[in-house]
């Protein structure tokens, strides 16, 4: 059970438009193992599965901290191959306000918020939102949760990102994986130590992806719900933003959408002075 080929934001064959459908042949070829003499082929989702199972009770075990939102019935099935973002957003939902809502009639008012404020608009139901389309949704939903898009650097950088988000809020974060092409949920981390308490490196995130479990024909598949990754398969899903299509501020770097944003503090009015007799 791999994470899907699809997602989250644009197709780079398709010019202004979005999509959440990663072209197969962007990883499939690399997923093969070539046989030799003697050796069957075997396929790499089925060496992630086994890290994927096994990483929570390693995480759990060697890591001084773990923190974990997951809640089974929190999770939703994009009812589209190109609802990953309304399907995510159901979820980060779910999980903060502790409700169960899947509907796809929710998923379609999710996508249609989403897509009215994308960097670019005006994109249709049969398509994707983007990283703009995806925190207006959440923020519509959750207006005290502070969510952001987040853009890091590199690949440690956003991992400490996303274990201080929810560390500090206890809000799960939103995800975009697959180079830009797909969104998944962190709803838990493991570190070498508490992030509230000083410096640390995360381990392991515990994930949601919202193909699971359709669409087994595209040979990619989005893990159980619940997963535990370790960072082996974090980077190999999680890499920087290439959508190339426009000229998005996300482009380029690690992202995510993240709760806590630091208040805009007002800004104080000027002092008037009183006028002397």
């Amino acid at each position: 059970f791999f994470f899907q080929a699809e997602d989250g934001i644009r197709d780079k064959l398709v010019t202004g438009v979005q999509t959440c459908a990663l072209p197969i042949s962007e990883m499939g070829e690399r997923a093969i193992r070539r046989p030799g003499p003697g050796r069957s082929v075997f396929i790499v989702v089925a060496a992630l599965v086994v890290a994927a199972a096994t990483v929570a009770p390693a995480a759990a075990a060697d890591a001084p901290y773990v923190q974990d939102l997951w809640r089974r019935s929190a999770f939703s099935t994009q009812r589209t191959y190109a609802w990953c973002v309304a399907a995510t957003t159901q979820m980060i939902v779910n999980l903060a306000l502790g409700s169960s809502n899947g509907s796809r009639a929710q998923q379609v008012r999710f996508m249609r918020y989403a897509q009215r404020h994308d960097l670019i608009p005006g994109h249709d139901l049969a398509r994707g939102t983007d990283a703009e389309g995806f925190v207006s949704v959440l923020r519509w939903q959750l207006p005290d949760a502070g969510y952001e898009i987040v853009r890091d650097e590199t690949l440690r950088q956003q991992l400490r990102t996303i274990a201080k988000r929810i560390r500090r809020t206890d809000l799960p974060v939103g995800l975009i994986v697959g180079g830009g092409f797909h969104a998944w949920v962190a709803t838990g981390y493991a570190a070498t130590r508490d992030p509230a308490q000083g410096d640390f490196e995360v381990t392991g995130l515990r994930v949601v992806g919202p193909l699971w479990p359709r669409y087994p024909q595209d040979r990619w598949y989005d893990l159980r719900p619940g997963s535990w990754v370790d960072r082996r398969l974090i980077r190999r899903v999680m890499r920087p933003v290439r959508d190339g299509s426009y000229d998005a501020p996300w482009e380029g770097g690690y992202v995510s959408i993240a709760p806590g944003a630091e208040p805009t503090p007002e800004p104080t009015p000027p002092q008037i002075g009183r006028a002397h007799v």
